[in-house]
């Protein structure tokens, strides 16, 4: 049985325009929505658990301004389920804990929505009552 040179070079070619044609928009669309503003670091992420907790560790280098950190912990201050391990929010990161009991992957979208919030509330806020939030919170510069 002889074997046509031309089904070799077809195969090949189909074998290419395939690559081409799914796998490389796939690449392509995956390195664009890092480019569209999504941040490449999680805002949150959990860093540790044992037999009661896990730990989360949040990335504050993504909030504008300390404005922003304040109200973000003021709202983890008031949520039962948080539990603030380190509130010096002046640095890149801060650390919480919940208990195992909790979801965790219910509060990481929880933290987000509140980075959320803080984010909104630092456009929308009125001046004064930015000042007012500053200074309950200019001892954990």
């Amino acid at each position: 049985m002889k074997h046509n040179p031309f089904f070799f070079i077809k195969t090949a070619f189909l074998t290419l325009v395939g690559v081409l044609v799914f796998i490389l928009p796939t690449l392509v669309y995956g390195q664009q929505t890092a480019t569209i503003g999504v941040p490449s670091k999680s805002f949150a992420t959990i860093t540790s658990s044992d037999a009661t907790n896990t730990y989360f560790s949040v990335d504050l280098t993504q909030m504008p301004s300390f404005f922003e950190r304040a109200y973000f912990l003021d709202v983890v201050f008031s949520d039962p389920k948080l539990v603030v391990n380190n509130s010096n929010i002046s640095g890149s990161s801060i650390e919480l804990l919940s208990s195992k009991e909790y979801d965790s992957a219910q509060i990481l979208e929880t933290l987000q929505t509140y980075s959320e919030k803080a984010i909104a509330a630092g456009k929308s806020l009125s001046p004064a009552k930015k000042n007012e939030l500053l200074r309950k919170y200019e001892k954990f510069k």
